[in-house]
């Protein structure tokens, strides 16, 4: 039986955390530009080192910030972050002032469907609340329904902003209070 568990990331996950972002990256991209990614984004998302970058994000988390990442038998498979907004921002109707993003929710493809998401969401989630955070804002691919049905189904709503990312990919923010 699989050990399923969430923990927080250190700088050694940095290189599979990477591995699925990237993987993820290239999926969403295409998916948001009708299926296909153009040659000169994968050979530019293939350029970058993303690993480095995570080495240094992991030992300088900032305040109120926060990464997971979840395993399966010890071996990472998904990754989230919660970061702290500069600016925070409240809803029309003021309900809930969003004071955090998730800037990554990640899961590697042979890993979806097996809770792994949900585990990532609740420990950010948690976090938020521990952190003292109000609200958490969500940004995704327009075109990642599986992705909008997630969010919606764990309690967040469409904060009716969108954003175009540089290769014209259309995406919407979602967002929730925390407990």
């Amino acid at each position: 039986m699989p050990d399923f568990a969430v923990r927080p990331a250190v700088p050694s996950d940095a290189d599979a955390i990477w591995a699925i972002q990237r993987s993820v990256l290239s999926e969403d991209l295409a998916a948001g530009l009708g299926g296909s990614l153009p040659a000169q984004a994968r050979e530019r998302i293939e350029a970058t080192d993303g690993a480095s970058t995570w080495r240094e994000t992991l030992a300088h988390i900032p305040a109120g910030g926060l990464v997971v990442v979840a395993t399966r038998n010890e071996r990472v498979v998904g990754y989230a972050a919660l970061t702290p907004l500069a600016q925070p921002v409240s809803p029309t109707g003021g309900e809930v002032t969003i004071d955090a993003e998730i800037s990554a929710l990640d899961v590697r493809a042979a890993d979806q469907r097996q809770g792994h998401g949900s585990r990532l969401l609740a420990a950010l989630m948690e976090g938020a609340s521990a952190l003292e955070h109000r609200g958490v804002l969500a940004w995704t691919v327009a075109a990642q329904e599986a992705r909008i049905r997630f969010l919606t189904s764990a309690g967040f709503a469409p904060l009716g902003v969108k954003r175009t990312l540089e290769l014209d990919v259309e995406q919407v923010a979602f967002y929730t209070a925390t407990a």
